[in-house]
């Protein structure tokens, strides 16, 4: 079977170029209406979660219909090339039978850190690929070809429509620029892959919103993408940015991404501190929930909006994220803590009814929806 993969990749890459390099512009066919719309699920603990079950429920009467996972590829691969798709097939389960469909990102690239499989980083340094190896190499694009081999059709059984193949992968391509064609080359070898068992099965790369500073590294990761995805969070420097800057983002994406539609995969403003760091607030909050529902809607190549998140996490979970990033200021702990619509303890913040209408105004009023 490997053989064969590689042979059908090498004659769809053999004349690869930094301009041949091109996915077809096309749709997302597993979604039968013009948009889908989630949340990303967050229970605080104790008796308190009874208020995050109550708000799902109405985030679900809204019509929310689609849920954004994230796995990690050394999650389903370990160092040694054994896969296992047990966990992930449980979640998949979870959320199918909820009546949700399913984007699914893959964490290859993730923000700042690296999660191949462990023989391919560096066992001393997770942001660096481990010595002799590219993220165009033989070895790895052979292995996430054979992955996606394996789990399209697992991914297609569960109502997955998208498979995102690296999370805000600008991030660390901009800090190893000699890696942005490779990985470009890594990516085109998975949607490929993914194409040969489920075609309907869109597959692309998920950006930041700091990407659209670099036009020629959108196009490209855009270029191998069925549709790309976008991550957006309005912070710079401490301050967040006024509503009417989505806008203007969004016109220079659509611009730069070749007609192609595209998925935001997750969206977020942070509410701030009473004393806090952040130039934010709840109302702050609320206006950008507003803004990032009502502009989607507004745009018919937009496909999938999700935002980022229900409640805030909790003081351990927080801790567990900052080391993780490798990074712990007060404004960064303040921008990852007061993401969600509610608090810690499940009390709501001003954003929580606009999300639920904004969701119930984005929704295609229960046509995505699968019956559970």
């Amino acid at each position: 079977m490997l053989n064969l993969v590689r042979g059908c990749l090498l004659l769809v890459l053999a004349a690869v170029s930094p301009v041949s390099l091109q996915a077809q512009a096309g749709d997302l066919p597993l979604l039968n209406g013009p948009r889908a719309t989630g949340v990303i699920y967050s229970e605080v603990t104790g008796p308190a979660r009874v208020y995050t079950d109550q708000a799902w429920a109405s985030l679900l009467r809204a019509g929310m219909d689609s849920y954004e996972l994230a796995v990690a590829w050394d999650e389903l691969e370990d160092a040694e090339g054994n896969r296992d798709f047990t966990g992930l097939i449980g979640l998949l389960d979870t959320i199918d039978q909820a009546g949700l469909g399913t984007y699914l990102s893959i964490k290859t690239i993730d923000t700042t850190v690296l999660r191949l499989p462990g023989r391919f980083v560096d066992p001393d340094d997770p942001t660096r690929l481990r010595d002799g190896y590219s993220f165009d190499s033989q070895e790895i694009t052979d292995s996430i070809a054979t992955l996606m081999l394996e789990l399209a059709p697992v991914l297609v059984e569960r109502g997955c429509f998208y498979v995102s193949i690296g999370n805000e992968v600008d991030i660390w391509l901009t800090a190893n620029p000699a890696q942005a064609f490779p990985f470009a080359v890594f990516a085109e070898h998975a949607r490929v892959a993914t194409h040969i068992v489920e075609p309907d099965l869109a597959v692309g790369v998920t950006l930041t919103r700091e990407a659209l500073a670099n036009p020629e590294l959108v196009q490209l990761m855009a270029a191998v993408s069925d549709a790309p995805a976008l991550t957006y969070y309005p912070v710079v420097d401490g301050v967040v940015l006024a509503t009417s800057a989505f806008t203007s983002d969004l016109d220079l994406f659509e611009a730069l991404i070749d007609g192609k539609q595209y998925l935001l995969q997750e969206a977020g403003c942070p509410s701030g501190e009473a004393g806090g760091v952040l130039k934010t607030s709840q109302s702050l909050q609320r206006a950008w929930v507003r803004t990032v529902f009502t502009e989607i809607r507004s745009r018919p190549r937009a496909r999938f909006v999700s935002w980022l998140h229900l409640a805030d996490w909790s003081d351990a979970t927080l801790t567990q994220f900052l080391d993780y990033y490798g990074h712990d200021s007060p404004d960064f702990r303040e921008f990852l803590g007061t993401l969600g619509v509610m608090t810690d303890q499940g009390g709501p913040k001003l954003a929580l009814d606009e999300l639920i209408r904004q969701v119930r105004a984005t929704s295609n009023l229960g046509t995505l929806r699968r019956s559970p």
